[in-house]
C-alpha cells in the first residue's frame, strides 16, 4: 500500500510549485531565508533545505535580532543558530537596537522594524552574488489579515490583493499554506520553534486581527485562509490587466506628471485612479495612495473645478493649471491661490483687474476707437512669439522671468528698476504660454531665437480706470 503523504511533505510541494511560478525555478542559483525562529520560518527553512538538495540551489539564512524583546530575542537568536547548525546551513546574524532607531526616527516600531529588516536582506543579497532572492515565510493567514485590514481602511482592488508572492527580489513561496497547517506539520515532525510572546498583544492591530476577527471568519468558513488567497490570486490577474491598459494609456497619451483634466474625467474609474497613481509615482512619491487620496481629486476633475490644489503623501501636490492637472513635489502655491485666466482672440475682461486684453492680427485696431481708455492702450508686436500652447493672463510671481533683448530678465529686478514694485501683484497681468512668460506690460515681448511665425498678432492692454498702470 503506498504511504501516505505527510502535511510537511505538502507544504514542501506547495513551495516547490510556489518557487516555480516565480521563475526561480528552474536554474536559481540561491535563496536567503529570513529566519525569526517562529513556526512558519522554521517551517520554510526544512521545506527549501529538502527542495535545495533536490535541485543543487544554495541556500542561507539570516536571523535579525531587533532588541526588542530583551531575553526572549537572544534565546530566539540562539534557537535559530542551533537549528541551522544542526542543518548545516549557514546563518548570518543581525543586530540592530530598533526601539533606539524607532525613537531617532519618530517612527512606530513595527514600521522600524521591518525597515531595519529589510535594509538587512537587501544589503546580504547585493553581497552575495550567487543569492538571487530573499525567501520570506508570510503564510496564507497573514495573508488574510493582511486583506481585512486594507479592507477596514478603505482599500482599492491593489489592497484586496493582499500579499503579493513575487516583489521585488522577496518570494513568498508559503502563501497558500494556512498557520494552522503549519504547526501541526511541525507538531507532526516533533520539530520545536520559537514562540514570540508580542503575538499575544492586541495592541498590535494584526495581533487584535488574529484573536477577535479570524475566529468569526471560521465559523462562516473554515478554509476562509485558502479561499481568501485564491481570490487574491483572481483579483491580481484583474488588476494586472487593468493597470496594464492605464500603462498602455498614459504611453499613447505622453503621460507622466501632467494630464488633460477632460481626458482624465473621461476615462474609466478603474483606469482614472491607476493614472493617477503612476502621475503621483512619476512625481516622486512612494507611498501606497489609498481612496481618501484619490476619490476627492476625481471628483474635482469630474466637476469641472479649474482651481484647486490637493496634497498626497510624500509632499507631493497635484494641482489644476489650465485645464490640466499636475502632479509636482513643488506646486505652485501662490499661483494655486489665485487662478490664471484663458484669453482668446478679440477683447478680453480681465476678471479682479478692471483692464481689457485684446488679441488682433490687426496692427491698427484702436485706430478708430475715440474712447481716452484705448488711447492709453500698451502694444505689443508678438508676431515673432511663437506659441506654445494656449495663453493665458496671471500675477507675477517669485522667480518669473523670460528673455528679451539677448538676455534673460527677471520680472522682479524689471520692477524694481521701474519702481514698480509697490504695485499689487495682482495689478500687473502676466501673459503666458506653456513655456512661461510672453509679454508684461510696459516691456518687450518674448524673444524665441532661431523661431519666427509667419502671422502677425498683436497684443494690447487697456486700462479702464483711465489710464495703465
Amino acid at each position: 500500500m503506498r504511504n501516505e503523504i505527510t502535511l510537511a511533505q505538502k507544504i514542501t510541494s506547495a513551495v516547490e510549485k510556489s518557487l516555480f511560478s516565480s521563475k526561480f525555478l528552474p536554474g536559481g542559483t540561491g535563496l536567503l531565508l529570513g529566519l525569526s525562529g517562529g513556526a512558519d520560518s522554521v517551517m520554510l527553512l526544512i521545506a527549501l533545505s529538502k527542495l535545495s538538495q533536490r535541485y543543487g540551489f544554495l541556500l542561507e539564512a539570516v536571523h535579525v535580532n531587533h532588541m526588542i524583546r530583551g531575553n526572549e530575542a537572544a534565546r530566539d537568536e540562539d534557537f535559530c543558530r542551533v537549528l541551522c547548525m544542526n542543518m548545516k546551513i549557514k546563518l548570518h546574524i543581525v543586530v540592530e537596537n530598533v526601539p533606539k532607531i524607532a525613537l531617532q526616527r519618530g517612527t512606530g516600531m513595527e514600521e522600524t522594524a521591518r525597515d531595519v529588516r529589510y535594509t538587512a536582506f537587501r544589503r546580504l543579497l547585493d553581497d552575495n552574488p550567487k543569492v538571487q532572492f530573499v525567501a520570506t515565510a508570510h503564510n496564507a493567514t497573514d495573508n488574510t489579515e493582511t486583506v481585512l485590514f486594507h479592507m477596514a481602511r478603505g482599500c482599492g482592488l491593489r489592497g484586496l490583493c493582499g500579499i503579493p508572492m513575487m516583489r521585488g527580489r522577496v518570494l513568498r513561496p508559503m502563501l497558500s499554506i494556512s498557520k494552522a497547517e503549519i504547526v501541526e506539520a511541525l507538531n507532526e515532525a516533533g520539530q520545536t520553534f520559537a514562540e514570540d510572546a508580542t503575538n499575544a498583544d492586541v495592541r498590535y492591530t494584526r495581533n487584535f486581527i488574529r484573536r477577535d476577527l479570524l475566529p468569526g471568519l471560521r465559523k462562516i468558513n473554515p478554509g476562509s485562509d485558502t479561499a481568501i488567497s485564491s481570490m487574491c490570486i483572481h483579483l491580481r490577474d484583474d488588476l494586472d490587466f487593468i493597470e496594464q491598459s492605464a500603462e498602455a494609456w498614459l504611453e499613447r497619451h505622453d503621460v507622466t506628471t501632467r494630464v488633460s483634466a477632460s481626458d482624465l474625467s473621461a476615462l474609466a474609474p478603474a483606469l482614472a485612479r491607476r493614472v493617477i497613481v503612476a502621475m503621483y509615482r512619476a512625481a516622486g512619491g512612494t507611498q501606497m495612495l489609498e481612496e481618501v487620496h484619490i476619490e476627492p481629486l476625481l471628483d474635482m476633475v469630474r466637476a469641472g473645478h479649474t482651481t484647486f490644489i490637493q496634497r498626497f503623501p510624500g509632499a507631493i501636490c497635484a494641482y489644476a493649471e489650465r485645464g490640466r492637472i499636475v502632479f509636482s513635489g513643488n506646486a505652485p502655491q501662490a499661483q494655486m491661490e489665485k487662478p490664471s485666466q484663458n484669453v482668446e482672440m478679440g477683447e478680453n475682461h480681465l476678471e479682479g483687474r478692471d483692464a481689457i486684453l485684446i488679441l488682433t492680427p490687426d496692427p491698427d485696431y484702436l485706430k478708430d476707437k475715440p474712447s481716452i481708455i484705448y488711447k492709453n492702450a500698451i502694444k505689443a508686436n508678438l508676431s515673432s512669439v511663437t506659441i506654445h500652447g494656449s495663453l493665458y493672463v496671471r500675477e507675477r510671481t517669485e522667480g518669473d522671468s523670460y528673455r528679451y533683448g539677448g538676455m534673460t530678465h527677471k520680472l522682479k529686478k524689471l520692477f524694481a528698476d521701474r519702481r514698480l514694485s509697490s504695485i499689487p501683484k495682482n495689478k500687473i497681468p502676466v501673459l503666458c504660454d506653456d513655456e512661461g512668460v510672453v509679454w508684461v506690460p510696459g516691456f518687450a515681448a518674448r524673444e524665441d531665437k532661431g523661431k519666427t511665425e509667419k502671422r502677425a498678432l498683436y497684443v494690447y492692454y487697456c486700462y479702464l480706470g483711465g489710464q495703465n498702470e
